[in-house]
């Protein structure tokens, strides 16, 4: 039973051929039409606006590393000159000439600062300018700018900070460091540079392509709607005081929507005209001209996404060939531009050289044998000196040798005054290049040579770079503790350093129970008794046993612990002289170069006198005179304050370096020790005997004491009873004792 017609089709069929034609076009039209004014159109523009969304995450990615990249070099340029000694001096007063030779246009230019302040410990403004290409700018302005910077500045005087600062309706990049000598002690004030964010300086720290604009604007959310067919991305950023100050705005034209709509537009013309003319053709059309383009653009982007090297596959030179070439051409555009990111990421802004990570990755697919890294001393100095424009020629030249003379090695700077070398060559082909590194090296009208340590390694068997740098690393740290210019690694390097790192970190938590004093009589040589006792530091590692002073001494001098080492010694040893109940007895105590200098050393003493109790007059501090000439005013006015409560001064070690004598009368000493080195000459010696009975002479006639140490045998100590010498310590005297056994002995 056939099946009953439906009527629609029925009346369908009744039409004429034409009719049904025309009805059966509008019938496939519209719904193709409808598809192809929407479905279409919204996906291309999802994928156009996918890649601006990834373009401006990227350009915000961009921002956020050229501010942080800035931010950090304001940070090291502010703490360069915060921990220069002179800068130190400056706030304390005592480098009048400060000004004349930093407030110059170079220091401005050379950190890109437009703001310069200093202050004292007190918050007193000591200098402040503001710089433009015509001139520098003092007086009540520039003040007035500096305190409303510090006035954003954290409460706490010893910590660095740095942020972006409005002030005025101005925003300033601004960094502030405590002013603190070479070694991080002591605290003078607070030192702030700052760069004022105009649109030019903005453009200039975030060169962003002509489609992007960088501006900025108050904190908080913005409400203000962006422009039409653009984009907006907003960063929030922070005062040195952590509170928010401004809000980064990146706004970038959508180009590629713009490009996608006329592109879209075309097509749906095209589209409808060949919908008019046959169905076939234009279904066909679109198939094969726009969607199979259309999708394998889409194929294209998601292959992008995991491949940043693919391209979008271009066929012809229509509209959607021009907008796959355009979406290459901005492909390649931004992987350039990240490219350039990655290459001043990998390479030094000022020799060009490779940085440590650039060094790193370059040489990552080699092997490699030998290597040296070379350190610049003195170069915070040479830029004071030579100021910082020159001292940076001066580098490009040091950069420039290395490439000339090693033209096979990997070349970089791995910090401001350290280079390397690496090659997969014997060490013999770096060692040219390490030689020309001594030649003089010309400034101004003259000449410098700049004094270099080295560290080399030569290795049997093929190793990264990573592991060649730290053999190396550890041979030039070895070159500074045995204070040779150059030092070869090893396989004893590793084990030294690995010896000095363990007794670093057992200084760093020493106790009372591994350190021991030591006293060895001071005697006088008519009645051969004692009239005071030196206090020697002994140490006995629970793990390494007994430790030499010559050994440990330096490692706290350079690990920062020698001063909490010396006031214990100062404690115990006074705590000693106590217990032994001679109230007639002085102790000596000997005082490192480091604590001398540090600017509450006199204070610090007398406290620790007055809290444990014992007459100052009974201590005896012993000074060499390298520490007192190291920076003769601050070590005067120690030695004079101490003096004054009663403490004698020794002048340790006289005769042993580069003793003057003219200087004794101006020194605040009270007693001149004479080095060992003066009694072995002198008993061989006819001219050398002649000079010590000059200087006990001399010294005589100043009124200063003599003490002769090193007496081990009788000739010594006869000749120094002919030369008239009272006092004397040595071996054959005493030698040194624990505490029972010398000073609390009855």
């Amino acid at each position: 039973m056939p099946s009953p017609r439906r009527p629609w089709i029925h009346s369908f069929r009744a039409q004429p051929l034409r009719r049904q034609a025309n009805l059966l076009v509008i019938a496939v039209l519209v719904p193709t039409v409808i598809l192809q004014a929407v479905a279409v159109p919204t996906l291309l523009l999802q994928r156009f606006r996918s890649l601006e969304k990834r373009q401006l995450a990227g350009n915000g990615e961009t921002l956020t590393k050229a501010y942080a990249r800035e931010d950090a070099r304001l940070r090291a340029f502010t703490k360069n000159f915060a921990t220069w000694t002179e800068t130190y001096r400056y706030a304390q007063g005592r480098n009048p000439g400060f000004l004349n030779s930093n407030l110059v246009p170079s220091t401005f230019e050379g950190g890109n600062v437009s703001i310069w302040g200093v202050v004292d410990r007190s918050g007193q403004i000591l200098s402040a300018a503001t710089y433009t290409p015509q001139a520098i700018q003092t007086g009540g302005v520039a003040s007035a700018t500096v305190r409303a910077l510090l006035r954003r500045m954290p409460q706490d005087s010893a910590r660095t900070a740095s942020g972006i600062v409005a002030v005025g309706g101005r925003y300033y990049l601004a960094a502030s460091q405590p002013i603190t000598q070479d070694d991080g002690t002591g605290l003078a004030g607070r030192f702030l540079l700052a760069r004022e964010l105009t649109p030019g300086v903005i453009a200039d720290i975030v060169p962003l392509g002509q489609d992007s604009r960088l501006s900025l604007a108050g904190p908080g959310a913005d409400t203000t709607p962006p422009e039409p067919l653009s984009d907006r991305l907003t960063l929030p950023v922070t005062a040195p005081d952590g509170t928010p100050s401004a809000t980064l705005r990146l706004t970038q034209t959508r180009f590629i929507l713009e490009a996608g709509r006329a592109a879209i537009l075309q097509i749906a013309l095209i589209t409808a005209l060949s919908t008019l003319l046959t169905l076939l053709l234009g279904v066909t059309f679109i198939r094969r001209q726009v969607l199979q383009v259309v999708e394998e653009y889409d194929r294209d982007v998601r292959r992008m996404q995991r491949d940043s090297r693919h391209r979008l596959t271009v066929r012809g030179d229509d509209e959607l060939g021009r907008l796959g070439v355009t979406i290459n051409d901005l492909t390649d555009q931004y992987r350039r531009q990240y490219n350039e990111i990655q290459i001043m990421h990998q390479r030094d802004g000022l020799t060009g050289l490779l940085n440590r990570e650039g060094l790193i990755r370059r040489s990552m697919p080699q092997s490699l044998r030998a290597a040296a890294v070379i350190q610049v001393g003195s170069l915070e100095s040479l830029s004071g000196l030579y100021g910082a424009v020159r001292t940076d020629r001066l580098l490009l030249e040091f950069a420039a040798r290395l490439r000339e003379h090693a033209p096979s090695a990997f070349c970089a700077r791995l910090r401001s005054d350290t280079f390397a070398l690496l090659c997969g060559q014997p060490l013999e082909t770096l060692l040219p290049a390490v030689q020309a590194l001594s030649a003089p090296y010309p400034v101004n009208t003259g000449e410098v040579q700049l004094r270099v340590h080295v560290g080399l390694v030569d290795s049997e068997e093929l190793q990264s770079a990573d592991a060649l740098l730290e053999c190396a690393e550890l041979a030039l740290q070895e070159s500074h503790d045995f204070g040779e210019p150059t030092r070869t690694y090893t396989r004893q390097t590793r084990r030294r350093l690995e010896r000095a790192r363990t007794l670093q970190d057992s200084l760093r938590t020493f106790t009372d129970e591994t350190f021991t004093l030591h006293y060895q009589p001071i005697m006088d040589l008519n009645g051969q008794v004692p009239v005071s006792f030196e206090a020697l530091l002994r140490w006995t590692h629970p793990d390494l046993g007994f430790i030499s002073p010559a050994e440990f001494i330096p490692l706290a001098e350079r690990g920062g612990h020698i001063y909490a080492v010396g006031q214990w010694v100062l404690r115990q040893a006074a705590s000693d002289l106590l217990r032994s109940g001679r109230s007639t007895m002085k102790v000596n105590v000997n005082v490192s170069p480091l604590q001398l200098l540090s600017p509450s050393f006199a204070q610090d003493t007398l406290q620790a006198l007055s809290q444990l109790g014992l007459p100052a007059t009974q201590l005896v501090l012993e000074v060499t005179e390298s520490a007192v000439l190291e920076d003769l005013d601050l070590a005067t006015a120690h030695l004079n304050a101490l003096r004054e409560a009663g403490i004698q001064i020794a002048l340790d070690d006289f005769g042993a370096g580069y003793s003057s004598l003219s200087l004794l009368s101006r020194l605040p000493v009270d007693v001149i020790k004479l080095d060992r080195t003066f009694l072995t000459e002198a008993l061989t010696e006819q001219g050398a005997r002649s000079v010590l009975a000059q200087v006990v002479v001399l010294a005589t006639q100043l009124g200063f004491p003599v003490v002769a140490e090193g007496i081990e045998n009788l000739d010594t100590l006869t000749l120094l009873r002919e030369l008239g010498v009272r006092r004397g310590q040595g071996y054959l005297l005493g030698r040194p004792a624990p505490y029972a056994d010398s000073l609390g002995r009855a």
